[in-house]
């Protein structure tokens, strides 16, 4: 991603604006100048073709389950994500629409004619089973957005047709422990740190790292899936308390809080780039353990092993 920009609408007439309704842009930033990275040196890749990647190199040895819930999670907002044509012409670059307690947002991963489009809102309660009936997470996202302004009323038409509408809760895992026998849970299933940090993949790779390495310099399970939760957890906790950071940028609830988001979104412009978060980097990797002795060779060249 090459810029992120928010936009609000005009309070002197209507300049010239790609955008409908007298909605110009309040402030376009490159991405670095928000999340604190170096402009240049960072790789992202998308979180459908991660998964992609990791499947591939894992599911010859390892079970895999799909469609499992999570039983109980602690919420802080809701949401749709979904994609919609480019009729904007977005190239590499996300666009973010704010009113008190909602969002939403426009997201060009490419050159291609296809947009992510996010709907966020905030809500004191859950909506519960809503989740799991598709047509009532539309109907309750369309009323949400019913008096929204900008391109608002385009996107909730197109999540209205949208085949790969995704709505969720904005929530965090927060559990006591991450193993129970021989059973462990990893990334998202022990500790979720919501999308609001964009700490997820991150929290999911480190964890399945350290897990591994846990196991492999260990022959007693019990005491490596202790070293793995006392190795990880200080580094899980700095990054979940990330979280109200995010929502405080992408939707805050208050005029007054989104006009506090405004001003500082408005300073960055005059600031040299942020440093990366503490959060961010707080752990540093051990090498990798070579395994005991009677492990070694486990998995062969055919990946045929199982253990």
């Amino acid at each position: 991603m090459r810029r992120a920009t928010a936009v609000t609408r005009s309070t002197c007439g209507a300049p010239r604006s790609r955008w409908s309704g007298g909605w110009v842009e309040l402030i376009s930033l490159a991405p670095h100048t928000v999340a604190g990275s170096v402009q240049g040196q960072d790789l992202e890749v998308r979180r459908g073709d991660l998964t992609a990647v990791l499947h591939e190199l894992v599911r010859d040895d390892a079970e895999l389950i799909f469609g499992t819930w999570i039983d109980s999670v602690e919420q802080s907002g809701h949401g749709a994500d979904f994609t919609m044509p480019n009729t904007f012409g977005l190239s590499r670059e996300l666009v973010l629409w704010n009113t008190p307690g909602r969002a939403a947002a426009l997201y060009a991963v490419g050159d291609d004619d296809e947009l992510h489009a996010f709907l966020n809102f905030h809500r004191p309660e859950p909506p519960g089973a809503l989740l799991r009936d598709p047509d009532a997470q539309r109907d309750l996202v369309a009323s949400v957005y019913s008096d929204a302004g900008w391109e608002v009323p385009g996107i909730v038409a197109a999540m209205r047709d949208a085949d790969d509408l995704f709505c969720d809760t904005a929530g965090q895992i927060r559990m006591p422990r991450w193993s129970a026998g021989r059973v462990a849970l990893v990334g998202d299933a022990a500790y979720a740190p919501s999308f609001l940090t964009g700490q997820g993949s991150s929290l999911a790779l480190v964890g399945a790292y350290l897990l591994a390495d846990a196991l492999a310099g260990d022959g007693d399970h019990t005491a490596a899936l202790a070293a793995y939760d006392r190795g990880l957890r200080p580094f899980v906790a700095m990054n979940q308390a990330l979280v109200g950071t995010g929502a405080a940028t992408l939707f805050p609830t208050t005029a007054d809080d989104l006009a506090r988001r405004n001003a500082r979104l408005r300073d960055l412009a005059a600031l040299p780039s942020a440093t990366a978060r503490p959060a961010h980097s707080a752990l540093v990797l051990p090498e990798p353990t070579a395994p005991p002795a009677h492990l070694r060779g486990a998995y062969g060249p055919d990946r045929s092993g199982r253990r």
